[in-house]
């Protein structure tokens, strides 16, 4: 399972740590967000893609969005996925934004631009 890590930090611009992230084809994702930003209220990650990724996401006609809340007290947050179903090696952009309301709504405080490349499953040993 590949884990993505995102740091709201107090002072500073967003961070994605190890960008650009790598995973499989098919692969269940985990992305762990937290803020120190206390303006920060909530998230969204925005892929520009046909498909959904994160469980109840919404998607639009070339979007896939998911919006999370995060808890007043903790700061953190966890989103879970899963890698397109790809036979070739894909390169994609995707947005994080976060906001100074509740569930994706008030001010863009923050916005990072991460990449996440997904790879085929490798072929079984003596077949590659």
């Amino acid at each position: 399972m590949a884990n993505i890590s995102i740091v709201f930090p107090r002072i500073g611009s967003p961070v994605v740590m190890g960008d650009p992230v790598g995973v499989l084809s098919g692969e269940p994702i985990t992305w762990q967000i937290y803020t120190q930003k206390k303006s920060i209220k909530s998230v969204k990650l925005a892929f520009k893609t046909q498909g959904k990724i994160f469980e109840g996401a919404d998607l639009g006609p070339n979007e896939c969005l998911k919006n999370f809340t995060f808890n007043d007290k903790t700061g953190f947050a966890i989103m879970v996925g899963q890698a397109p179903d790809l036979r070739r090696r894909r390169v994609d952009k995707y947005t994080i934004y976060g906001y100074s309301g509740r569930g994706g709504r008030g001010t863009e405080v923050a916005k990072l631009d991460p990449t996440i490349i997904t790879d085929p499953p490798a072929p079984p040993i003596g077949q590659g």
